[in-house]
């Protein structure tokens, strides 16, 4: 329970305390209103949901905040609510830098790959390479893509092609880790691991 100070009666108290909620605590509000949202939608309360929706979008950092929001569901098991959070995310980004929307993107393939959606992560880093072939994050994704998918040549190659342009990236480096971990295409990846990050 938050402290009463002696002056205050229980108006001014309540007033304090909405005060110190949407200065301190205005995370939280985007995710609110967007799982609100999304769970009258799925009623088919589809105003009500869609009420929801443009307040969550007039809050201060409403791209950021829904991403995150996505990326934790995604993590802890709610892939439908997170795939609906995520693309709307994106789509408020494409307002954003082409810089601001690669490395979303980048950051959403390694998402996808930590919980083992290979084939949306090979997508969303080929997308993101195209989008911003500067960025090395996305080749080395697409590199580990293929090798989690089973095509072990073509992840090999890419890989190697990928260390050739961006030089022993740390992304690659967590890439093959987490793939080694997961032991998967393991002889070919513990190779490229030794060849490029042992030294």
């Amino acid at each position: 329970m938050p402290k009463r100070r002696d002056e205050e009666d229980l108006k001014t108290l309540w007033r304090r305390l909405l005060g110190d909620y949407i200065r301190n605590r205005q995370y939280g509000v985007v995710e609110a209103l967007w799982t609100m949202g999304f769970l009258q939608a799925r009623e088919g309360l589809l105003d009500a949901a869609q009420d929801n929706f443009t307040r969550a979008q007039r809050a201060q950092n409403f791209t950021k905040r829904l991403y995150s929001h996505g990326a934790f569901l995604l993590k802890h098991g709610g892939e439908q609510e997170a795939r609906h959070a995520l693309a709307s995310a994106l789509h408020s980004a494409n307002e954003k830098t082409v810089g601001f929307q690669a490395g979303m993107r980048a950051d959403l393939a390694f998402r996808f790959f930590e919980v083992g959606l290979y084939k949306d992560m090979l997508q969303t880093a080929e997308e993101t390479k195209v989008m911003e072939s500067e960025l090395p994050a996305p080749s080395f994704e697409v590199a580990a893509a293929y090798l989690a998918l089973g095509d072990v040549a073509r992840g090999k190659i890419l890989f190697d092609q990928a260390i050739l342009r961006f030089g022993r990236h740390e992304k690659g480096k967590v890439l093959l880790d987490v793939l080694l971990s997961r032991k998967i295409a393991y002889d070919s990846v513990t190779a490229l691991r030794s060849q490029h990050y042992v030294q």
